[in-house]
């Protein structure tokens, strides 16, 4: 049973995280073993609390709904062999930026003194500054990737997939990408 089905919810691209957590909410409600009277059995599979679990949290992520829909839409299953140029200049410029935060992060870890820790107060703000560009700039993209969901879901009986897919490749790295930002942004803020 797919995710969607298993919420009761359509195969739509085009899902708000209220309706996701309300469908989820009866779903479990239904599943729960203290709902069912001591004679009756619980359902099927779409019972089990721990796939109705998994199924929301498939589908509160917009990538992973994306991956989940293509699945069920899409006969094609292509991805794209290489990352695009956009999503390559936002990595060229993150890779060094995390690189630099994480030698940060590692000197100040060593510093053994308050006034070796205050020499790196502000090298450490700027690269939290450096971050916060970076993680707006990622988010924007994500947004422009998500954007098209509507336009997909009207298609979805006659396809073409490849944007879809296409999207579905970026995403993936940017959701990794803003992972490990927010990571870096959490150790810098607890400096």
């Amino acid at each position: 049973m797919d995710h969607f089905s298993r919420l009761g919810l359509p195969v739509r691209l085009e899902l708000e995280a209220p309706e996701i957590e309300e469908a989820w909410r009866r779903a479990t409600k239904v599943a729960h073993p203290d709902s069912h009277a001591a004679t009756e059995q619980p359902g099927p599979e779409s019972t089990d609390l721990a796939s109705l679990h998994q199924a929301r949290e498939t589908l509160l992520d917009p990538t992973s709904r994306l991956g989940e829909w293509l699945r069920l839409i899409s006969s094609q299953a292509t991805a794209p062999a290489a990352i695009s140029s956009e999503l390559m200049d936002v990595f060229t410029q993150l890779g060094p930026r995390l690189a630099h935060t994480d030698a940060l992060l590692g000197q100040h870890q060593k510093a053994g003194s308050g006034i070796a820790r205050a020499v790196l107060a502000r090298p450490l703000v700027e690269a939290q500054l450096s971050l916060q560009e970076s993680l707006r700039e990622i988010q924007e993209l994500r947004q422009a990737r998500i954007a098209p969901f509507a336009e997909w879901d009207g298609a979805a009986a006659t396809g073409p997939f490849a944007a879809a897919h296409r999207a579905l490749h970026d995403l993936k790295f940017l959701r990794k990408w803003e992972r490990e930002v927010s990571e870096r942004l959490i150790q810098l803020l607890a400096t």
